[in-house]
């Protein structure tokens, strides 16, 4: 192999990349546009968003970026809506957000709390039946005055994941912002939508819009790989080493960069394993063992984690759980995440950790024993209910439900999941806010004093429940919880 030096460029999707380009050249010209873009996990679709948004075509657009989660029954409703604000609170100067958030701060501050910290959080008195609608209103024009100082680009990752909420939000913006000099990016893992996907259904509806085009990511070519294989390794790969590895990864740039990094096994592959999470499996084997635990930990902390909490959790000195985060960020498994918004200097000033890719969590995640998962939720939800927030962004109720939930303790579990309910209704987010309701029932006959711990007795809280489930359109549900309530 010919030396050269090894980088991260961007490598092929030169023709995915010019229509992404010029779709927002179309609307620097004037009027909306909706990129679809597709492919199955590791094709490259955040990178290739990632790389739109460097070109100097795009200098000075106001950009609106924002991820759903896997975990989406722990995500704060309209997660990627959330990161989204959050991102464009944290960068404007502070005083030019009263002229771009409008004059409903109070409202927003129901999904972003930074925003107005001294209002209570909780469930309106009353369920509010146009306030989705109104909040939806608010996030338009939010993004509207964005793309009225220059054009814009709204991304939302990862949509197969995303909740009930989010999509009817996505949709509304999708169909409002056709004449507003906004691009918006969705990016979706084509493989996995399965047949009777909600998210297949939203998205083969939204694709109906002549407006709305989808972009799918196929695999790399052999010189495409050839390409990525030189600027990843510094040298010039033989023939035969670039058709072994297309043939293991069929064109797959993610497990191509995997094998690359994995020690040992570019040097012999005709040995390689044969699946991405083997291969994933045997690169976080070989980290010592202290960097090993760090990342079991990270695996179930949630959204992200930090130094602090770590330390907490894993009961670890600080120096050792900061050498054991840059091994993890120097073999390409953690980055830091983006800065919160105001967020005093200090230790949790950088955002602290995520996975680099989803795929390397889910390997690392699967590899916990039943009592280990148990034993890390647990230990998170005393630490995150202590502190209230976790790399400087606040802990959600739905963060705690979601720990409790996974520790098996429904003491905890059920006043954790009314309390992400409450949440989730004050945000006007009711699909959610009935899921979580429905797991407090389920967990009640669990739980000797149920009322005293949630705050209300069952009566009320299938009340609740049956609201929600009207709200988000699940009239069946409804009435299966009113004939409850009405028994008992």
């Amino acid at each position: 192999m010919r030396s050269t030096s090894p980088g991260h460029g961007f490598v092929g999707r030169s023709l995915e990349l010019a229509q992404l380009e010029g779709a927002y050249g179309r609307v620097r010209d004037g009027g909306g546009s909706t990129i679809v873009v597709g492919g199955e996990a590791g094709a490259g679709k955040s990178r290739l968003v990632r790389e739109l948004l460097e070109r100097p075509a795009l200098a000075g657009a106001g950009v609106l970026s924002g991820a759903c989660l896997e975990l989406t029954e722990a995500a704060p409703a309209y997660g990627p809506f959330v990161e989204a604000l959050r991102g464009l609170v944290a960068t404007e100067p502070p005083e030019r957000l009263p002229a771009l958030l409008g004059p409903w701060r109070t409202e927003l501050a129901r999904v972003l709390p930074e925003l107005e910290p001294r209002v209570p959080r909780g469930a309106p008195a009353e369920f509010d039946r146009t306030g989705q609608a109104r909040l939806f209103e608010i996030i338009l024009g939010v993004v509207e005055r964005v793309a009225a100082r220059a054009p814009a680009v709204l991304v939302v990752e990862d949509i197969h994941w995303a909740d009930h909420s989010t999509r009817d939000l996505l949709a509304f913006l999708v169909h409002n912002l056709r004449s507003a000099r906004v691009l918006v990016v969705i990016t979706v893992r084509s493989d996995a939508l399965g047949r009777d996907s909600d998210a297949l259904s939203f998205l083969a509806a939204l694709q109906r819009d002549d407006h709305v085009t989808r972009i799918e990511l196929g695999a790399l070519g052999r010189d495409e790989l050839s390409a990525l294989v030189a600027d990843r390794t510094g040298a010039i790969a033989p023939a035969a080493v670039v058709d072994a590895l297309l043939n293991r990864t069929s064109g797959n740039p993610f497990f191509a960069e995997q094998l690359l990094q994995a020690p040992g096994l570019a040097e012999r592959l005709r040995d390689l394993p044969p699946r991405l999470t083997d291969v994933l499996r045997a690169r976080v084997a070989a980290l010592p063992g202290a960097t090993r635990d760090i990342l079991r930990a990270a695996s179930a902390a949630g959204q992200r984690t930090d130094d602090a909490l770590l330390e907490a959790v894993l009961d670890v000195p600080g120096p050792a759980v900061a050498r054991a985060l840059r091994e993890a960020i120097d073999a390409g498994i953690l980055e830091p995440a983006p800065a919160a918004v105001g967020v005093a200097p200090g230790p949790a000033a950088h955002g602290g950790y995520v996975f680099r890719h989803a795929l390397l969590r889910e390997v690392v995640y699967g590899e916990l024993l039943p009592g280990e998962r148990r034993r890390l939720h647990a230990a998170f939800g005393d630490r995150l209910t202590e502190r209230g927030e976790v790399g400087g962004v606040p802990v959600a109720a739905a963060d705690l439900a979601y720990h409790w939930n996974a520790a098996g303790d429904p003491e905890k579990a059920v006043p954790a999941a009314v309390d992400a309910g409450r949440a989730a209704e004050a945000a006007f987010a009711f699909a959610q806010a009935s899921g979580w309701y429905d797991r407090a029932l389920e967990l009640w006959a669990l739980v000797a004093d149920a009322p005293r711990l949630a705050g209300l007795d069952r009566v009320t809280l299938l009340q609740r429940a049956a609201e929600a489930h009207v709200l988000a359109g699940d009239h069946e549900g409804a009435i299966r919880l009113g004939r409850e309530a009405v028994n008992l």
